[in-house]
């Protein structure tokens, strides 16, 4: 009897649970060794597709270029995995290395799997996707009675609300609660930028409100929900819906960012749960082959139905334009999915990027090829330099542009002490002292922040962390962290104070938005 690798692992996972009984430890070492020559065999069952000799070096050198801690590949191509492979190392530290099972973040590709839980409910008859989000969730309100009559489940998914991008993020991120129904109460007062219908706006905030949608139709959670209709019927043995879940698994891969000096650094992973349903999912490639197997296969995996039919064919057509400039290559966005055409074939993909991974999903319908890596390094475009190495090979394009990526990723940056002081631009002085500046501020859309001054320092405490402020000029104050954070690219808000007819401080403008917003002190 052979066992696949798969199976091992979840014996081990197991055993590795209940560490303390020696029999069970006794009865799995028995096992490891009776499956030593089974998992050369299993090994062997992919056999490498000749045009893709030589790509294990090209991926060697790519990771030393780009300073990448580990990654994972997988190609599928006529329902067949024709490839996988782990490289590099899930935790650096260790030294432990990836394998096709290990579990990394794949940021914004959760979006096919929250538009796909509205796919099979609407599949079972429980909702419509014309629908509006107010017939779900009673309590909701956008900023008029045009986009709540106007927007619809469609819109959310589409990414063609109307509603803002710039400020939503900054409400999941900066102003984000543990409580993500404190978005449905937020979004009345933020303004739309365009009609509905009428542009896309790329919204991570609208995704979970669509997340919270399925919660109030089926009365379970997200996460839950995935678990339910998408996870188990997919047979997935190393996908979670929370980073804590995931990071419990023995295969689990840290995150990782570059600094000035080139080295490898650990960085926080990211739970934000007003945004979870827009990028909170964690995977190994094993099972992220699965899902594109799914969508190659009309939404059938094995001989599953995972998706409705009607609705993977919705979810990938062409169904909002993704930029009006003329000049630029015509993209399009279904429903978690971007639409457009690489060297004349047609494409369809979305990619991933949170603290400590990016990823990236192609496929190639007219081909039936599909590609997916993952990797555990912040804003990195190494991904989409993989994806498009094996797409010229296995579509033998000889020359594209795309042939020479920029080497692009994230770096981590030094913290100052916490108590270095706020030192003044003598130039352009602050209209008061700095203690005139401290009071607690609040917008309706955002919550509330405090500004606090301590011993020649001004800080301002967010609910997402604490920021100390350098002075610019004038009443302008610009954040520094103070403390290790996940999001390594936070760091660009200014605090511009206004003072009323009498000379007090009473509001700051933030630029949280398109246009600076307005929080009024309360206290």
């Amino acid at each position: 009897m052979e066992l696949g690798l798969s199976s091992i692992k979840c014996l081990q996972r197991k055993l590795l649970k209940n560490n303390s009984n020696y029999s069970h430890m006794k009865s799995f070492i028995i096992i490891i060794l009776l499956i030593v020559g089974s998992l050369q065999g299993n090994a062997q069952k992919i056999a490498t597709d000749q045009r893709l000799s030589g790509l294990d070096k090209e991926v060697q050198n790519l990771i030393t270029q780009y300073h990448t801690a580990g990654l994972a590949i997988a190609v599928i191509h006529k329902d067949q995995v024709i490839y996988s492979k782990g490289f590099g190392y899930r935790d650096i530290e260790k030294r432990l290395p990836v394998d096709t099972n290990t579990i990394f973040g794949i940021g914004s590709v959760t979006k096919s799997f929250t538009a796909g839980l509205l796919g099979v409910l609407e599949g079972n008859g429980q909702l419509d996707l014309t629908d509006v989000p107010k017939k779900y969730i009673p309590e909701l309100s956008f900023y008029n009675t045009t986009m709540d009559d106007c927007i619809q489940l469609h819109h959310l998914l589409s990414h063609s609300s109307g509603v803002p991008s710039t400020s939503t993020e900054s409400t999941a991120v900066l102003f984000g609660s543990p409580n993500k129904n404190e978005l449905v109460t937020r979004l009345q007062y933020l303004p739309p930028t365009a009609a509905v219908g009428e542009q896309f706006i790329y919204n991570n905030l609208i995704y979970t409100l669509a997340g919270i949608v399925t919660e109030r139709i089926t009365s379970k959670s997200w996460e839950q929900n995935l678990s339910d209709l998408i996870f188990q019927p997919l047979g997935t043995e190393n996908t979670y819906a929370n980073v804590f879940t995931a990071s419990k698994d023995i295969d689990f891969a840290y995150g990782y960012a570059v600094d000035a000096t080139n080295t490898i650094k650990r960085v926080l992973p990211e739970h934000i749960p007003m945004r979870s349903a827009g990028g909170n999912i964690y995977s190994s490639i094993e099972d992220m082959a699965k899902w594109a197997t799914v969508w190659m296969n009309e939404g059938t995996y094995n001989t599953t139905q995972v998706l409705p039919k009607s609705y993977v064919h919705k979810a990938t057509s062409p169904l909002q334009k993704m930029s009006l400039d003329t000049t630029q290559p015509i993209r399009h966005y279904g429903y978690g999915w971007m639409t457009h055409t690489y060297e004349g074939y047609p494409k369809i993909e979305h990619s991933g990027g949170i603290s400590g991974y990016t990823s990236n999903l192609a496929m190639f319908p007219s081909e039936d090829l599909a590609i997916v890596v993952l990797t555990n390094q912040t804003g990195s475009s190494i991904a989409y330099n993989i994806t498009d190495n094996i797409t010229n090979r296995l579509l033998d394009i000889k020359s594209s542009d795309t042939l020479n990526h920029e080497i692009r990723y994230s770096n981590t940056f030094t913290i100052d002490p916490v108590n270095t002081p706020t030192t003044l631009n003598k130039e352009h002085l602050p209209s008061q002292d700095l203690q005139a500046f401290t009071g607690t501020y609040y917008h309706p859309g955002f919550s509330e922040f405090t500004i606090s001054y301590d011993q020649g320092t001004l800080y301002a405490e967010l609910p997402f962390t604490k920021f100390r402020l350098e002075h610019h000029q004038d009443n302008i104050f610009i954040d520094h962290f103070t403390e290790e954070m996940p999001l390594v690219y936070w760091n660009f808000l200014q605090f511009n104070f206004q003072a009323n007819d009498t000379g007090k401080i009473d509001h700051v403008l933030i630029n949280v938005d398109e246009e600076p917003v307005i929080f009024k002190r309360v206290r």
